[in-house]
């Protein structure tokens, strides 16, 4: 295995042979320019042979000031070789945070739907639309549970797409629950139906999903709460 290490003070000549240099931190979240202190260069067999750059960098902000590694991999245009950034180690596994009453209605989708947030993070594609497509099951089933607390056990057992067709009044939340399910279930099948759609898609979906399900809690707690209070 070939390997040249140099330490870097600035970024002087690297866009000559890379694309780009890191624009965000992946600890903190926050856009800046890092600090370069290493670059490593090597090649290494991984499914094929490619040479890489592993360039350790320091967040510039006092309030993070983390160590991570941008990293980058040659390919060739023509007769010139060059880098791309291809990611960032490590990552910052901050959880996606959802409103107390998604929590309330489902609290096994928070944890799933962050299990699957994770995977799509570190570019696990794949698992990811796997994991969000069970989000999606848990959330509108115990969702449906909530409305009819007297058919938890049919619920249950029940079939999704039965469940969204007979339990789920609210057309909007039915309408964007149907067509995440039928982008999730192509995350799970081996030909996709939805070639234009993709992860983003039921990601939005879900968003739609939930913030319909707040507005209608919010709504109705309201209007019992108020619903003997003075004229």
């Amino acid at each position: 295995m070939n390997r040249n290490i140099e330490q870097r003070k600035d970024w002087s000549n690297f866009t000559n042979y890379a694309d780009k240099i890191p624009d965000k931190c992946p600890i903190c979240g926050y856009a800046i320019e890092p600090l370069p202190v290493l670059e490593y260069e090597y090649s290494a067999q991984i499914s094929d042979f490619r040479d890489l750059i592993s360039v350790v960098c320091i967040c510039p902000r006092q309030a993070c000031n983390a160590l991570f590694i941008a990293q980058y991999s040659k390919h060739s245009i023509g007769y010139n070789e060059n880098y791309s950034l291809t990611g960032y180690a490590p990552y910052s596994l901050a959880n996606r945070i959802f409103d107390d009453i998604i929590s309330g209605i489902s609290a096994p989708f928070v944890k799933i739907y962050n299990e699957a947030f994770h995977a799509e993070k570190r570019g696990l594609h794949e698992i990811a639309g796997v994991g969000y497509r069970k989000a999606i099951e848990f959330l509108v089933k115990d969702y449906c549970s909530m409305k009819y607390p007297d058919k938890i056990e049919i619920i249950r057992e029940s079939f999704l797409s039965k469940c969204i067709k007979e339990y789920i009044d609210d057309p909007r939340i039915k309408g964007c629950a149907e067509r995440a399910v039928w982008v999730g279930n192509d995350e799970t099948h081996y030909v996709r139906l939805w070639e234009d759609r993709d992860i983003s898609d039921m990601k939005a979906l879900i968003e739609l999903m939930t913030s319909w399900m707040i507005m209608e809690v919010q709504t109705q707690n309201y209007l019992e709460a108020m619903n003997n209070g003075k004229k």
